[in-house]
Protein backbone atom coordinates (compact mmCIF):
# COMPACT_ATOMS: atom_id res chain seq x y z
CA UNK A 1 0.00 0.00 0.00
CA UNK A 2 2.84 2.38 0.88
CA UNK A 3 4.57 1.58 -2.43
CA UNK A 4 1.36 2.31 -4.33
CA UNK A 5 0.96 5.63 -2.53
CA UNK A 6 4.57 6.53 -3.35
CA UNK A 7 3.98 5.73 -7.03
CA UNK A 8 0.96 8.05 -7.10
CA UNK A 9 2.99 10.85 -5.48
CA UNK A 10 5.82 10.42 -8.01
CA UNK A 11 3.34 10.43 -10.89
CA UNK A 12 1.64 13.57 -9.58
CA UNK A 13 4.97 15.38 -9.28
CA UNK A 14 6.03 14.23 -12.76
CA UNK A 15 2.78 15.43 -14.32
CA UNK A 16 3.14 18.81 -12.60
CA UNK A 17 6.74 19.22 -13.80
CA UNK A 18 5.70 18.39 -17.36
CA UNK A 19 3.48 21.48 -17.42
CA UNK A 20 5.83 23.80 -15.53
CA UNK A 21 8.90 25.78 -16.63
CA UNK A 22 11.09 27.96 -14.42
CA UNK A 23 12.80 31.20 -15.35
CA UNK A 24 15.03 33.66 -13.53
CA UNK A 25 14.62 37.37 -14.27
CA UNK A 26 17.81 39.34 -13.66
CA UNK A 27 17.07 43.01 -12.94
CA UNK A 28 18.92 46.07 -11.68
CA UNK A 29 17.26 45.47 -8.32
CA UNK A 30 18.02 41.76 -8.02
CA UNK A 31 16.61 38.51 -9.34
CA UNK A 32 13.07 37.12 -9.54
CA UNK A 33 12.29 33.45 -10.17
CA UNK A 34 8.99 32.52 -11.76
CA UNK A 35 7.17 29.39 -12.85
CA UNK A 36 4.99 29.31 -15.96
CA UNK A 37 2.17 26.80 -16.43
CA UNK A 38 1.19 25.22 -19.74
CA UNK A 39 -1.90 23.64 -18.18
CA UNK A 40 -3.12 27.16 -17.30
CA UNK A 41 -2.21 28.98 -20.53
CA UNK A 42 -0.40 26.70 -23.01
CA UNK A 43 0.13 29.08 -25.93
CA UNK A 44 0.98 32.00 -23.65
CA UNK A 45 3.53 29.97 -21.68
CA UNK A 46 5.10 28.67 -24.89
CA UNK A 47 5.21 32.18 -26.34
CA UNK A 48 6.97 33.48 -23.23
CA UNK A 49 9.53 30.68 -23.48
CA UNK A 50 10.05 31.41 -27.19
CA UNK A 51 10.59 35.14 -26.58
CA UNK A 52 13.05 34.35 -23.79
CA UNK A 53 15.05 32.17 -26.21
CA UNK A 54 14.93 34.94 -28.81
CA UNK A 55 16.28 37.32 -26.14
CA UNK A 56 13.48 39.80 -26.81
CA UNK A 57 13.33 40.65 -23.11
CA UNK A 58 17.05 41.38 -22.70
CA UNK A 59 17.41 45.06 -21.84
CA UNK A 60 13.75 46.04 -21.57
CA UNK A 61 12.69 48.25 -18.66
CA UNK A 62 10.00 48.10 -16.03
CA UNK A 63 8.07 50.91 -17.70
CA UNK A 64 4.93 50.92 -15.54
CA UNK A 65 4.69 50.62 -11.76
CA UNK A 66 1.56 51.09 -9.67
CA UNK A 67 2.17 50.69 -5.95
CA UNK A 68 -0.17 48.22 -4.32
CA UNK A 69 -1.17 46.81 -7.70
CA UNK A 70 1.52 45.62 -10.12
CA UNK A 71 4.85 46.09 -11.92
CA UNK A 72 4.93 45.82 -15.72
CA UNK A 73 7.69 45.08 -18.24
CA UNK A 74 8.32 43.27 -21.53
CA UNK A 75 8.09 46.06 -24.12
CA UNK A 76 11.00 45.90 -26.61
CA UNK A 77 10.44 49.58 -27.47
CA UNK A 78 11.55 50.48 -23.94
CA UNK A 79 15.10 49.67 -25.04
CA UNK A 80 15.33 52.74 -27.28
CA UNK A 81 15.96 56.36 -26.33
CA UNK A 82 12.36 57.48 -26.81
CA UNK A 83 10.48 57.21 -23.48
CA UNK A 84 7.25 58.32 -25.15
CA UNK A 85 6.77 54.96 -26.86
CA UNK A 86 7.31 52.82 -23.76
CA UNK A 87 4.35 50.52 -23.28
CA UNK A 88 3.25 50.63 -26.92
CA UNK A 89 5.37 47.81 -28.36
CA UNK A 90 5.45 44.04 -28.33
CA UNK A 91 6.30 40.94 -30.33
CA UNK A 92 5.35 40.63 -34.01
CA UNK A 93 2.24 38.61 -33.19
CA UNK A 94 -0.78 38.75 -30.90
CA UNK A 95 -2.11 36.20 -28.44
CA UNK A 96 -5.68 35.25 -27.71
CA UNK A 97 -6.72 35.03 -24.07
CA UNK A 98 -6.43 31.64 -22.36
CA UNK A 99 -8.81 31.80 -19.43
CA UNK A 100 -11.20 29.36 -17.77
CA UNK A 101 -14.00 31.75 -16.80
CA UNK A 102 -16.16 29.01 -15.27
CA UNK A 103 -13.22 27.76 -13.20
CA UNK A 104 -12.85 31.30 -11.84
CA UNK A 105 -16.61 31.39 -11.08
CA UNK A 106 -17.13 34.36 -13.38
CA UNK A 107 -20.32 32.70 -14.58
CA UNK A 108 -21.68 32.92 -11.01
CA UNK A 109 -20.58 36.45 -10.04
CA UNK A 110 -22.95 39.22 -11.13
CA UNK A 111 -21.76 42.65 -12.18
CA UNK A 112 -23.77 44.26 -9.37
CA UNK A 113 -21.79 42.24 -6.81
CA UNK A 114 -18.40 42.97 -8.33
CA UNK A 115 -15.76 45.64 -8.80
CA UNK A 116 -17.47 46.62 -12.06
CA UNK A 117 -20.78 47.64 -10.44
CA UNK A 118 -19.54 51.22 -9.99
CA UNK A 119 -19.04 51.55 -13.74
CA UNK A 120 -22.76 51.36 -14.49
CA UNK A 121 -25.87 53.13 -13.13
CA UNK A 122 -27.80 51.01 -10.64
CA UNK A 123 -30.63 50.45 -13.11
CA UNK A 124 -28.36 49.60 -16.05
CA UNK A 125 -29.08 46.19 -17.67
CA UNK A 126 -25.42 45.23 -17.32
CA UNK A 127 -25.82 45.05 -13.53
CA UNK A 128 -27.80 41.82 -13.85
CA UNK A 129 -25.27 40.09 -16.10
CA UNK A 130 -22.65 37.65 -14.92
CA UNK A 131 -19.06 38.82 -15.30
CA UNK A 132 -18.51 36.07 -17.83
CA UNK A 133 -21.37 37.29 -20.02
CA UNK A 134 -20.30 40.92 -19.65
CA UNK A 135 -16.78 40.12 -20.79
CA UNK A 136 -18.01 37.89 -23.61
CA UNK A 137 -20.04 40.83 -24.89
CA UNK A 138 -16.77 42.79 -24.95
CA UNK A 139 -15.22 40.13 -27.17
CA UNK A 140 -13.42 37.87 -24.71
CA UNK A 141 -13.58 34.12 -25.33
CA UNK A 142 -13.01 31.37 -22.79
CA UNK A 143 -12.01 27.73 -22.47
CA UNK A 144 -13.18 25.14 -19.97
CA UNK A 145 -10.23 22.75 -20.40
CA UNK A 146 -7.64 24.98 -18.68
CA UNK A 147 -6.62 25.06 -15.03
CA UNK A 148 -7.95 28.32 -13.56
CA UNK A 149 -5.48 30.78 -12.05
CA UNK A 150 -6.74 33.92 -10.32
CA UNK A 151 -4.75 37.14 -10.08
CA UNK A 152 -3.46 36.64 -6.55
CA UNK A 153 -0.28 38.20 -5.14
CA UNK A 154 2.78 37.18 -7.16
CA UNK A 155 0.91 35.98 -10.24
CA UNK A 156 2.47 36.73 -13.63
CA UNK A 157 -0.04 37.81 -16.27
CA UNK A 158 -0.22 39.21 -19.80
CA UNK A 159 -0.84 42.89 -20.38
CA UNK A 160 -3.28 43.75 -23.15
CA UNK A 161 -5.42 46.52 -24.62
CA UNK A 162 -8.52 44.42 -25.10
CA UNK A 163 -9.48 40.98 -26.43
CA UNK A 164 -6.78 39.25 -28.47
CA UNK A 165 -4.13 41.96 -28.05
CA UNK A 166 -1.66 40.25 -25.72
CA UNK A 167 1.92 40.05 -27.03
CA UNK A 168 5.15 40.29 -25.03
CA UNK A 169 4.33 42.69 -22.19
CA UNK A 170 3.57 41.12 -18.84
CA UNK A 171 3.08 42.19 -15.24
CA UNK A 172 3.47 40.81 -11.73
CA UNK A 173 0.64 41.38 -9.26
CA UNK A 174 1.91 43.12 -6.11
CA UNK A 175 -1.45 43.72 -4.42
CA UNK A 176 -1.36 41.81 -1.12
CA UNK A 177 -4.98 40.72 -1.54
CA UNK A 178 -4.57 40.09 -5.25
CA UNK A 179 -6.34 41.77 -8.15
CA UNK A 180 -9.39 39.55 -8.87
CA UNK A 181 -10.97 42.26 -11.05
CA UNK A 182 -8.40 41.26 -13.70
CA UNK A 183 -9.81 37.72 -13.85
CA UNK A 184 -11.51 37.16 -17.19
CA UNK A 185 -9.71 39.96 -19.01
CA UNK A 186 -6.05 39.03 -18.62
CA UNK A 187 -4.27 35.71 -19.11
CA UNK A 188 -2.51 34.66 -15.92
CA UNK A 189 0.22 32.20 -16.85
CA UNK A 190 2.74 32.00 -14.03
CA UNK A 191 3.79 32.78 -10.47
CA UNK A 192 6.73 34.27 -8.63
CA UNK A 193 8.36 31.61 -6.44
CA UNK A 194 11.51 33.44 -5.33
CA UNK A 195 12.68 37.05 -5.24
CA UNK A 196 9.66 38.69 -3.67
CA UNK A 197 12.03 41.20 -2.07
CA UNK A 198 13.14 42.25 -5.56
CA UNK A 199 9.52 42.64 -6.66
CA UNK A 200 8.91 44.90 -3.65
CA UNK A 201 12.06 46.96 -4.37
CA UNK A 202 10.84 47.64 -7.89
CA UNK A 203 7.33 48.40 -6.69
CA UNK A 204 8.71 50.95 -4.19
CA UNK A 205 10.46 53.05 -6.85
CA UNK A 206 9.38 56.66 -7.31
CA UNK A 207 7.17 57.16 -10.35
CA UNK A 208 5.76 60.11 -12.28
CA UNK A 209 2.08 60.87 -12.93
CA UNK A 210 1.97 58.31 -15.74
CA UNK A 211 3.26 55.55 -13.40
CA UNK A 212 6.65 55.47 -15.13
CA UNK A 213 9.64 55.09 -12.76
CA UNK A 214 11.81 58.20 -12.62
CA UNK A 215 14.94 56.03 -12.60
CA UNK A 216 15.24 53.48 -15.42
CA UNK A 217 15.13 49.92 -14.08
CA UNK A 218 16.34 47.34 -16.56
CA UNK A 219 15.40 43.70 -16.94
CA UNK A 220 18.88 42.57 -17.98
CA UNK A 221 17.93 39.09 -19.12
CA UNK A 222 15.63 36.13 -18.53
CA UNK A 223 17.09 32.64 -18.38
CA UNK A 224 15.31 29.31 -18.26
CA UNK A 225 16.27 27.15 -15.29
CA UNK A 226 16.62 23.48 -16.16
Amino acid sequence: MKKLRLIFIILAVSINLAYCDKFILETDCGSITIETFEDVAPKTAKSFKYLVKKRLYDGVTFHRIIKGFMIQTGDPLSKDEDPANDGTGGAKYKLKEEINADGLNLDKISVKDSYYAKMYPEDHPAQSLSLKLLFEKEGYKYRKDLRPLSHEFGVVSMANKGPGTGSSQFFIVTATDGAPWLDGRHTAFGKVIEGFETVKKIEALTTDKSNKPKDKIILKTIKEIR
